[in-house]
């Protein structure tokens, strides 16, 4: 293995040696002791001569004397490790097998499995059982009360991935099928990223049994338990011209025109979740598919997660996380939605074949939501433009706080480990969607919007089941456009996009068009108001109108309007006191949606305006996910009154913190301390 460095997460499995085909588990959660009783068995096989073919893999392993199968973890107790020489496929059956007892130790990172009298490969029990514990402070899994005050327990999007849930080969290029059971108490429902087989109840509760015939990298399987209410939005529907696709040596029957969707929430939120989604969720399925092709899954769970959770969404294979942060009653977060479920073509669909490339699976995703915002809403021109300049400048400022090494999108990947995957500030950046997407809305106005979203299709139908890097998108592009669209494929700067640090040349300068009159409305009214404020003396507020007519105006723009206005407002070096005190109603959390709240918030945190001192802490208490780039802006513009209230918050509520975010927050509010 390479030398790896403090933030580098290693890749500790020997999967150039022997790789897991199929994972038959059982997980039972534990609300009092917040930990997993689990069990898991390991169908092995040795590696053929197409497994080494993948420019991923780590060189063929020389014949070794003494074996070891090595499997990855993190935070997991390892109770007991058997040996069949048979494929068990149930954990109710032992007796009617001779299990071999293997000897076994684990560190922080690796599970090693031996036994003297199979010393070889070809002699080791290709069938391998594990018993294990998960521990209270192991990132993979969020234990936390949801809206209602229930226990819940939910799959995270974390550095480690699934290593504190189960140990496995955690390497993007180890795929297997699965089988798995969730053993929860009456009246939870216990939910994996798979497809539902049967729920079998006992006097103790219920045992929920899933499977995936997909095979899939270990990273990508979820587990959600809770008491939730649930609805069934639509069933499936099948396909009238069904097609059958090869994806990871499985063959599928993509059927289902659009798959059934259940809904899952607290049951005090549940009506107005199922208000606002019931019908976005069917559309934007059907938009996408109509666009990017069928999905192999016949269903789709949608969860609504607490408050805590620590990102916006998650998506794995038939199971989708949603923060309650996206569900605005105006409905304007809900492409973030769309984006959520576009990862169900990219990030699933097809995978990433280096974990150091997110843009492959973000940037994608984030172009699915925006492309079906447009259809779905049927945008005009002026609001496509708008976006796109906000994003524009979004990544402007995300590039000035954001190391050079960071602002690469594709780098050669390490065989040992994912670089820098640790380092907590990482999943936070957002350069790589920015400049992805941009990268991706480029392209697509280069060519022309018709043909892009054709090569997207094709580039879906090619890659399906496939682990894919920069240079595959490239090269398949460049194939697909290789006609008459050839001078413009190749004038195409792929090196600057992708493997240079900073703003490429087509996008270094981005401006609205000068008749676009969603943002020419809004920069007359800022100048107007900003000049009002800085020169007009101070009066009573009965004889001054203007106010009235900022509220008037502010609740009328769109929320792309308002987060230009607030933008324009943090690029001044002072804002007048009486324009924060006009602005301020306008942006309470009933009357925006949580990216506008949070530019607002931004723009009173740096103008030291403590009249909105209390939302910000209240921002802090209701929107983990967003609330870590506001903790930053505080600790900048550094007010003590302020940088009190928010340690004060911290110390209160940072037991609902994911360990990523805990130890960046903390490091934010204290340095080394």
């Amino acid at each position: 293995m390479g030398e790896l460095g403090l933030y580098d997460l290693p890749y500790s499995a020997n999967t150039d040696e022997i790789r897991v085909k199929h994972l038959y588990f059982r997980l039972k959660p534990c609300f009092e002791k917040r930990i997993c009783f689990g069990q898991i068995l390991f169908h092995l096989r040795q590696l053929e001569a197409d497994d080494y073919a993948d420019e991923c893999s780590m060189d063929k392993a020389d014949s070794v004397s003494s074996f070891s199968l090595r499997l990855d973890l993190y935070c997991l107790k390892i109770q007991r490790v058997l040996g069949f020489f048979e494929e068990l496929k149930s954990f109710d059956n032992f007796d009617n097998f001779i299990p071999i007892p293997m000897k076994w130790s684990a560190d922080e990172w690796c599970l090693k499995v031996w036994h003297e009298d199979y010393p070889s490969i070809d002699a080791f029990p290709l069938c391998i059982y594990v018993q294990y514990e998960t521990e209270s402070h192991g990132p993979s899994l969020l234990w936390t009360d949801d809206q209602c005050g229930n226990k819940c327990c939910l799959t995270t999007p974390s550095s480690v991935n699934n290593r504190s849930m189960m140990p496995g080969q955690d390497h993007p290029f180890s795929i297997s099928t699965w089988e798995g059971e969730v053993d929860v108490p009456a009246g939870y429902t216990g939910i994996l990223g798979g497809e539902w087989v049967q729920t079998d109840q006992y006097d103790w509760g219920q045992r929920f049994k899933y499977k995936s015939e997909l095979a899939m990298p270990v990273c990508t399987l979820c587990l959600a338990v809770g008491k939730w209410s649930e609805e069934t939005l639509c069933e499936a529907q099948r396909d009238t011209n069904p097609s059958t696709t090869v994806i990871n040596g499985t063959r599928i029957h993509s059927s289902f025109s659009l798959p059934k969707v259940i809904l899952l929430g607290c049951e005090n939120e549940f009506v107005s979740y199922r208000q606002l989604l019931s019908q976005f969720l069917i559309s934007s399925l059907e938009t996408s598919i109509s666009i990017f092709g069928l999905l192999p899954f016949s269903q789709v769970r949608v969860v609504i997660a607490p408050p805590c959770f620590p990102s916006l969404g998650f998506t794995s294979p038939y199971l989708v996380f949603l923060s309650p942060d996206l569900l605005h009653k105006s409905g304007s977060m809900l492409r973030h939605v769309s984006h959520e479920l576009g990862h169900l073509w990219f990030g699933v669909l097809i995978g990433e074949r280096r974990w150091n490339e997110p843009w492959m699976s973000e940037s994608f995703a984030e172009f699915v939501g925006e492309i079906v915002d447009r259809r779905m809403s049927q945008m005009s021109q002026d609001l496509i433009e708008l976006r796109l300049f906000l994003r524009w400048h979004s990544l402007q400022e995300e590039m000035e706080h954001t190391e050079a090494e960071f602002q690469v999108l594709s780098t050669d990947s390490c065989t040992s480990g994912c670089m820098e995957a640790l380092r907590p500030e990482n999943k936070f950046i957002l350069v790589h969607y920015l400049k992805g997407f941009l990268l991706l809305s480029h392209l697509c106005n280069l060519i022309g919007e018709s043909d892009f979203l054709r090569f997207m299709r094709h580039y879906v139908e090619k890659f399906s089941g496939c682990l894919v890097a920069s240079e595959d998108f490239i090269e398949s592009f460049r194939s697909f456009f290789a006609t008459k669209e050839l001078a413009i494929s190749n004038s195409i700067q792929w090196e600057q996009w992708l493997r240079s640090p900073g703003m490429p040349e087509p996008i270094r300068q981005y401006s609205c068009r000068e008749d676009n009159i969603l943002y020419n409305d809004v920069l007359q009214k800022f100048r107007h108001s900003l000049k009002f404020y800085r020169t007009r003396k101070r009066s009573h507020p009965s004889s001054n109108p203007l106010p009235l007519l900022f509220s008037e105006f502010f609740q009328q723009f769109v929320p792309e309007q308002k987060k230009l206005m607030l933008n324009l407002s943090l690029q001044e070096k002072s804002m007048p006191r009486r324009f924060l005190d006009a602005l301020h109603p306008q942006c309470s959390e009933t009357l925006v949606d949580v990216e506008v709240e949070h530019l607002w918030l931004e723009l009173a945190v740096k103008s030291k305006y403590s009249p909105a001192y209390s939302q910000v802490i209240e921002f802090l208490d209701r929107h983990k996910a967003m609330g870590v780039y506001l903790y930053g802006e505080v600790m900048i513009h550094s007010d003590p009154e302020l940088v009190q209230l928010i340690r004060d918050q911290f110390e209160r509520r940072n037991d609902q913190m994911d360990k990523d975010t805990y130890q960046l927050v903390h490091s934010m509010l204290w340095g080394n301390e």
